[in-house]
């Protein structure tokens, strides 16, 4: 949990939303939503996303920018992924180990992708059925 706006805190926690990235413009205005979601819930929360390929920025470099701009010290990476593919089990972990040694002065937490959080498979199994109209 961030700390109250204006309470100084030890850890500067940051959030990275990350996505696989694509080049149909508009395709993560989902994503940009959540990430201002989030900043109205908890103003003192950095977040910001980051894409796999096919967009920037990349992992690394939306580290950096929380880090040199926001004194984030703590960093929490969401993938948010539905399957557990080689994104999810190769790719991402790679690029966190890596992340963590060019900078291992930085708390990096790789969090679940957002299919393997029970929250989300029941959010969607209630919009999938009030969707058919068995809700």
């Amino acid at each position: 949990m961030s700390a109250q706006p204006g309470q100084p805190t030890a850890e500067r926690c940051g959030v990275i939303l990350f996505c696989h990235g694509s080049r149909r413009p508009g395709w993560d205005d989902t994503v940009q939503l959540l990430e201002q979601r989030l900043q109205q819930r908890d103003p003192v929360l950095q977040v910001q996303r980051a894409y796999l390929e096919l967009q920037q920025p990349d992992l690394a470099e939306a580290a950096r920018r929380l880090v040199r701009q926001h004194g984030v010290t703590q960093l929490h990476v969401i993938p948010l992924f539905l399957g557990n593919g080689n994104h999810l089990l190769e790719d991402l972990p790679a690029l966190v180990r890596q992340l963590q040694q060019e900078q291992p002065d930085l708390q990096l937490h790789l969090q679940p992708g957002i299919g393997q959080r029970h929250s989300f498979a029941d959010w969607l199994t209630a919009e999938i059925l009030q969707d058919i109209g068995q809700a």
